[in-house]
């Protein structure tokens, strides 16, 4: 993508399509952004790993998957679906929504602020036309992906480790104030402090409050895009 070899980009992150709800909505704001060449390249590989799998488990197995998974979702609550154990934004409401909350409330309410995530990691995108900044829009549709997905679990918080690289290269080669680099390494320490998840996932149960320091993380990004960007262009726009 740095390279802007959309649609090579578009296959490998095709590759990861067997994690979809994770893939897609990183996915989706590469859409926003009107990356159709990149979106091209995954839906070709997509198309191949469906061809694949169908013939490893034929058409019958392959239609009856999403009845199966709608089946395993509608089992909330038995120890199959866990909502509280997830670090993204349905748990942190499953656990902080009041028991008995609406169920079609709780959908609507996850996918407004799903929606409103991902639009904004769009938005700093394109509204950041310095390059440099790349690795920092990237971390931000990374983690939106992360906190929006509707499945999610302690283990997939693996895939942070692409923003922490990211961010430790950017601060390593831009001037930042000491702040700035508060609010982007804390939340990366925080979130790989494996004490803490032990806490969260089998004493309390409730690893979805991991989800807030993803939050925290998503905000100080965002806050730096915002800087770096007004930093930009009042270089490039002298004020007389």
């Amino acid at each position: 993508m740095k390279r802007h070899s959309d649609f090579a980009a578009g296959c490998w992150l095709g590759l990861g399509l067997f994690r979809f709800h994770l893939v897609l909505p990183f996915l989706f704001v590469l859409a926003l952004r009107k990356r159709w060449r990149l979106l091209g390249g995954s839906a070709a590989v997509a198309m191949l790993m469906v061809l694949l799998s169908v013939a490893v488990v034929g058409w019958k197995e392959a239609l009856a998957y999403p009845a199966y998974v709608l089946h395993v979702e509608n089992r909330v609550g038995t120890g199959v679906i866990a909502p509280e154990n997830m670090p993204n934004l349905r748990g942190l409401l499953y656990a902080l929504l009041p028991l008995g909350t609406s169920h079609v409330f709780m959908l609507i309410a996850v996918a407004a602020l799903s929606l409103a995530m991902l639009g904004v990691s769009a938005r700093l995108w394109r509204s950041g036309s310095n390059p440099q900044l790349f690795p920092l829009q990237f971390s931000l549709a990374l983690i939106a992906a992360l906190l929006v997905s509707y499945h999610e679990y302690d283990y997939e918080l693996s895939l942070a480790l692409i923003p922490v690289l990211l961010i430790v290269d950017y601060l390593q080669t831009h001037s930042t104030p000491r702040s700035t680099q508060w609010r982007l390494l804390t939340p990366a320490f925080v979130l790989f402090l494996t004490p803490l998840h032990m806490v969260l996932l089998f004493r309390w149960r409730y690893a979805c409050f991991l989800s807030i320091v993803l939050l925290l993380w998503f905000w100080g990004l965002a806050r730096e895009i915002l800087r770096a960007s007004n930093h930009s262009s009042t270089h490039l726009n002298p004020v007389p």
